[in-house]
């Protein structure tokens, strides 16, 4: 089992050392320690920087997991397609009687821009969410990439809707 930190300066590095090796700053400053004064020349062989092979194999890395960040905007995704749909049911529900012309289209152009710009702002937090979950590696993960795509379908269809309307 090796480490990252140098056994003899300390120092952590980004190189998994074997059990007793040391770091190549400290192999540096030993050989120039050792050699400096004396007329012996050092060669440096791809044997001598060769990494032996480990007898065990490495740990798989961890399965990547999303963050609550990342499941927050997948729902409210859901929650402004969802809202999205309610205002546009709401006014194909309600009848427009006892109002006039203007009222009726001043409502409808107060429902319909409401409608688009939160479908509009769910179809952004969906993409964003796709873009976290590619660049944090979460494909691996299916309901999460079921969910991701689902949001994203629904924006978009509640935001074409809104947008027709």
């Amino acid at each position: 089992m090796g480490s990252h930190v140098c056994p003899r300066c300390g120092k952590k590095g980004p190189v998994l050392l074997r059990e007793g090796q040391v770091c190549h700053s400290c192999m540096s400053n030993w050989a120039w320690s050792n050699f400096a004064n004396s007329n012996e020349q050092i060669t440096i062989s791809s044997e001598t920087l060769a990494v032996p092979e480990s007898k065990t194999p490495a740990p798989p890395p961890p399965a990547a997991k999303a963050s609550n960040r990342t499941w927050l905007l997948l729902v409210l995704s859901f929650i402004f397609s969802a809202v999205v749909i309610v205002l546009l049911v709401y006014f194909f529900r309600q009848p427009p009687d006892g109002l006039s012309g203007i009222s009726v289209l001043n409502r409808f152009n107060t429902l319909a821009l409401t409608a688009t710009i939160l479908a509009l702002l769910a179809v952004v937090i969906s993409a964003g969410v796709a873009f976290a979950a590619i660049s944090k590696r979460l494909y691996k993960q299916t309901r999460f990439i079921i969910a991701g795509a689902a949001s994203i379908v629904l924006a978009m269809a509640v935001f074409l809707n809104a947008f027709v309307c």
